[in-house]
């Protein structure tokens, strides 16, 4: 029991990875050279989050989208989601964004990430039913 509610965890934490970087499961199993299937196991907390699965997620994200994931964070939950590295910023791209579209993005995509995670656990609900009426 204390496996499945690890796989849990993970899953949990490789969602909501997904939802931040909007990207999808199906996208990032690609990128990374597994199945969707794969992945949707381990979102659903059947199947472990393996070691080198999660190095190619971390490889994956930090090439394409410029952010440094904390591998251990992805595995156990320890630490912070994304690691802090040093960016040179310049502070003209700072300013080069008015306020009020930053804070409008950030409202889209706090709005965006509960309806993907509410349309989710209603996926998952609905397997799990599909699942039972199997048996």
């Amino acid at each position: 029991m204390k496996d499945n509610k690890e796989n849990n965890g993970q899953g949990e934490r490789l969602r909501k990875l997904v939802m931040h970087f909007k990207i999808t499961t199906r996208d990032l199993a690609k990128m990374i050279g597994r199945s969707e299937n794969t992945l949707y196991k381990i979102n659903c907390g059947r199947s472990p989050l393996t070691e080198k699965t999660a190095t190619r997620i971390c490889y994956w994200l930090e090439k394409n989208k410029s952010v440094h994931i904390n591998e251990s964070w992805l595995l156990t939950g320890d630490g912070e989601m994304i690691n802090e590295k040093p960016t040179t910023t310049h502070k003209k791209d700072e300013d080069s964004t008015p306020t009020h579209i930053e804070k409008k993005n950030e409202e889209e995509s706090e709005d965006y990430r509960e309806k993907y995670y509410k349309l989710l656990e209603r996926y998952i609900d609905l397997q799990d039913r599909y699942y039972k009426l199997k048996e």
